[in-house]
C-alpha cells in the first residue's frame, strides 16, 4: 500500500471482492474510531464505504494508590496509578477517611498534581470527598496532603486515601503521620539528691 491506496487485480467473470483491514490494539480508553474506503475500476466513480473501529480497552480506572509516611507539619504524598490513559478528559473521585487520625484536624489543605507535581491545584473537599479531572494522555496523578501540628504527645497516626474513576472499583492507600512533639526526659535522681541544682533535660521528637 503506497500513500493509502493499492491495486486489486479482479479475476475474469468476478462480481465483486473483499478487503480485510486489521484494527490495531492500544492500551487507551477512547470512544469508536472511524476511516473510508473506496474503490472504483478504472475511471470509473469511486464509491465508498466507512470502517468503524470500537474500544477494547477496559475502562479507565486506579490500579494502585501508593502509602506515604510524614511527621507532623509535613506533607504526605500520594501516587494514584491508572491503568491506562484517555484521549479525553477524565475525573476522579478521591476520598480521605478517618482511623487514628481525624481528617480536618490531624489534616490541612489538599491539593493534587496531574504533571508529576510541578503545578498543584487545591481541593475543595467535602465530607472528606473532592473530584479531580484528569486531562487527556494523563495516566496518572499525585495527591498531597499536609499534616497539621500539635502539642500533643502522641503515637504514629493514620487514615485512609481512595481513588476510583467513574463506577470503576475504588483502591485505597494509608497515610501515616508521625509524631514531631517534642518529649521532656528529666532524670528523677539528680532533683532528689541535690534538690537546689539545676536539672537538665534531654529531648527528641
Amino acid at each position: 500500500m503506497t500513500n493509502g491506496s493499492f491495486t486489486a487485480t479482479i479475476p475474469a467473470n468476478t462480481s465483486g471482492f473483499k478487503v480485510e483491514v486489521a484494527a490495531s490494539t492500544d492500551t487507551i480508553t477512547e470512544g469508536s474510531e472511524s476511516f473510508t474506503l473506496s474503490a472504483q475500476v478504472g475511471s470509473t466513480t469511486a464509491v465508498a464505504g466507512t470502517g468503524t473501529i470500537t474500544d477494547a480497552t477496559a475502562a479507565l480506572a486506579v490500579s494502585t494508590v501508593s502509602s506515604p509516611t510524614a511527621a507532623e507539619g509535613n506533607n504526605l504524598v500520594f501516587d494514584v496509578a491508572l491503568n491506562g490513559s484517555s484521549t479525553s478528559a477524565s475525573t476522579a473521585t478521591v476520598t480521605l477517611t478517618s482511623g487514628t487520625a481525624t481528617i480536618g484536624t490531624d489534616t490541612g489543605t489538599v491539593r493534587y498534581s496531574t504533571d508529576g507535581g510541578t503545578t498543584w491545584t487545591t481541593a475543595t473537599v467535602t465530607n472528606g470527598s473532592f473530584t479531580a479531572t484528569i486531562p487527556a494522555n494523563t495516566s496518572g496523578f499525585k495527591v498531597e496532603v499536609a499534616a497539621s501540628t500539635d502539642t500533643i504527645t502522641e503515637g504514629s497516626e493514620s487514615f485512609t486515601l481512595s481513588a476510583q474513576v467513574g463506577s470503576t472499583t475504588a483502591v485505597a492507600g494509608t497515610g501515616t503521620i508521625t509524631d514531631a512533639t517534642l518529649r521532656w526526659l528529666c532524670p528523677r535522681s539528680a532533683a532528689r539528691l541535690r534538690p537546689k541544682a539545676t536539672t537538665w533535660c534531654l529531648t527528641w521528637p
